[in-house]
């Protein structure tokens, strides 16, 4: 025989359940609704993959605040050649479960890769074409999981990488091709 206190509980955890999934899709509605993109990793997933790809050159750190509500949620963010800044970096700390994280061609500088820190489950970043350089990079000596960092057309430097490489075990920091292999 079930309790109804037991019962009770039950039918709470299922009716708030299906408040929080009608809650996560009205704010997938609403961000798809602005042309960027924000979707299930997987079918039944309940993590999220967000991509500004298709608004790249009208989004702003202003766009990152309809992700808040379910940053925990997203484990991928695609911000490439988008106007985000240093600013908006303090949303992306805030996603305590992201894995993947595109800036590369932002303007994004070493003062905000500090909001990065708080990423311990980040393994990929793309740096791609911004500002930053070795000093930025030693922010993110913390991260241990990371394990690709691509750096091309930036100021980090080979021996800025190698530093880095020392201290995450598996890190392979991708700085592209130096004018010896051209």
């Amino acid at each position: 025989m079930i309790r109804p206190t037991l019962l009770a509980f039950l039918a709470t955890t299922a009716l708030l359940s299906a408040q929080d999934d009608k809650a996560v899709a009205d704010i997938v509605a609403k961000v798809n609704a602005t042309g960027a993109s924000l979707a299930p990793i997987s079918a039944d997933a309940k993590t999220y993959r967000f991509t500004a790809l298709n608004v790249a050159k009208e989004f702003t750190d202003a766009g990152l605040a309809p992700l808040a509500p379910i940053a925990d949620k997203i484990t991928s963010l695609d911000l490439a050649r988008t106007k985000v800044t240093d600013g908006g970096l303090k949303s992306v700390g805030a996603m305590k479960n992201l894995v993947e994280l595109h800036l590369e061609n932002t303007g994004i500088t070493d003062a905000g890769l500090d909001a990065l820190k708080p990423l311990a489950s980040l393994e990929y970043l793309n740096l791609y074409g911004t500002k930053t350089t070795d000093g930025g990079i030693a922010k993110l000596e913390g991260a241990k999981a990371l394990k690709k960092l691509f750096v091309w057309q930036t100021g980090v430097t080979q021996n800025g990488a190698k530093a880095l490489e020392g201290k995450i075990p598996g890190l392979k920091v991708n700085v592209g091709l130096t004018e010896a292999e051209i």
